[in-house]
């Protein structure tokens, strides 16, 4: 029996410790009663959402904020749903809050470190809206340059990194809608085997019913990568979706057309064999495509993760939202 896996919208990766003496600020900011609001101050600006979804999946809060003029994305994952002042300190797991602008500036939260706090001020579950306040530290590991821009190489000729800290003040949250919804949670569901995989996306708003799914561990350029594959239509069209096998509970995965890095970049292609067409990830309507890890057994090889994307043809494009699954691969 098909089960449906509600489609979590969140970004959270982990990267190195980040430093503790910078300040953290709340606003304080009056706003007229019913103003929609989120917004954050950093690199002497204040950054305002025109768009903000937000959720509480199975206690887990979490808001997503996006300004679509230049597809910045704020992301607040807390796992709490209880009104209250949350710490993010070293390895407490509370939560974790993310700024993306593409692929090569987005900063993290770090999950070793003290990096924030997250505000539940009210949950109005007669409206359903969310009020708040956060500020954090953001951090992002970034080639080390020399003088003329090129990357600093060790004594094995391998590149030397180095730690770029953004600190994200006054953030504020106000009348935000949100929704209650239960997901899947590999901790309490029943144990599975592999005839018992599950698969849910939508094409453009329609659902896309799965005739064969088919997911396993194989090597791309030298390289463990999982590949999963859903056909309907008589094996017409065919999503496949293609990842790194070491990805971990919690990460984030930008989805691409293609990739010259399997051990570290994420695929999403559509195709439509009658057609001749196939559809690959970019940032359209979804800002962000994104698969996300909600989690991952490397010891019985089950993997449970949503997605969404949207998908491009020369000028054609298809919207593929709502993708969940729960699979067992093969190696």
């Amino acid at each position: 029996m098909k089960k449906r896996l509600t489609l979590l919208s969140i970004i959270i990766t982990t990267l190195i410790a980040c430093e503790k003496n910078i300040e953290i600020n709340f606003g304080e900011q009056q706003l007229p009663e019913n103003q929609v609001l989120f917004q954050v101050d950093f690199d002497n600006q204040t950054y305002i959402a025109d768009y903000v979804s937000a959720s509480i999946v199975n206690g887990i809060t979490i808001l997503k904020a996006t300004k679509t003029s230049t597809k910045e994305v704020i992301v607040i994952s807390l796992n709490n749903d209880e009104i209250g002042e949350y710490t993010l300190s070293p390895n407490n797991e509370i939560g974790a809050i993310a700024y993306k602008k593409d692929t090569d500036d987005t900063f993290n939260t770090s999950p070793t470190a003290f990096s924030g706090r997250i505000d539940l001020n009210n949950i109005d579950y007669l409206n359903n809206k969310l009020f708040g306040a956060f500020s954090f530290i953001g951090t992002r590991t970034i080639p080390l340059l020399n003088d003329q821009g090129q990357p600093i190489l060790d004594a094995d000729n391998n590149i030397i990194y180095t730690e770029e800290i953004k600190n994200f003040s006054n953030g504020l949250f106000k009348n935000i809608n949100f929704s209650i919804t239960e997901a899947i949670n590999p901790n309490i569901e029943p144990e599975t085997t592999p005839d018992n995989n599950t698969f849910f996306m939508k094409i453009d708003g329609d659902e896309f019913v799965e005739t064969t799914l088919n997911a396993e561990k194989i090597i791309v350029d030298g390289v463990d990568v999982i590949q999963l594959k859903a056909t309907n239509n008589g094996s017409n069209n065919i999503l496949k979706l293609q990842f790194p096998a070491n990805v971990v509970l919690g990460s984030s995965h930008v989805l691409q057309t293609s990739t010259t890095n399997p051990a570290s970049e994420s695929i999403a292609t559509f195709r439509d064999i009658s057609l001749s067409q196939e559809f690959g990830a970019y940032s359209g309507a979804i800002s962000a495509p994104t698969l996300q890890i909600i989690s991952h057994d490397m010891n019985t090889n089950k993997i449970v993760a949503t997605f969404e994307f949207s998908g491009q043809h020369g000028t054609l494009t298809k919207e593929f939202s709502e993708g969940a699954f729960s699979v067992f691969y093969t190696e």
